[in-house]
């Protein structure tokens, strides 16, 4: 697949370029990965919209890194790549991934 997805419950306190933490406390964002966070999180916490899915483009080019995608955006990439269709059939035959 051209991306990869991370299943996430907590904003754990992370540098990650992609991770939650990283966009909800260092860049001051509260729309991450097309998902609205509330204020007053804590680092560590667990979310209170439970687990999330959170796709990224996957760079294997030396320099590059992975990219936070929106879910409408994972699909885009993935029917561009793979055939349209291709992410939902693989949530469907993978739920415990997406």
């Amino acid at each position: 697949m051209p991306v990869e997805a991370v299943l996430r419950r907590y904003i754990a306190k992370t540098g990650s370029k992609t991770s939650v933490y990283q966009k909800y406390f260092i860049e001051g964002r509260r729309n991450i990965y097309g998902i609205d966070f509330p204020e007053g999180l804590a680092a560590n916490q667990e979310l209170p919209m439970g687990t999330i899915i959170t796709p990224t483009t996957k760079e294997d080019r030396p320099g590059m890194h992975d990219e936070e995608l929106k879910d409408e955006e994972a699909e885009e990439v993935t029917d561009a790549k793979c055939g349209k269709g291709t992410l939902g059939k693989s949530k469907r035959s993978n739920p415990c991934y997406f």
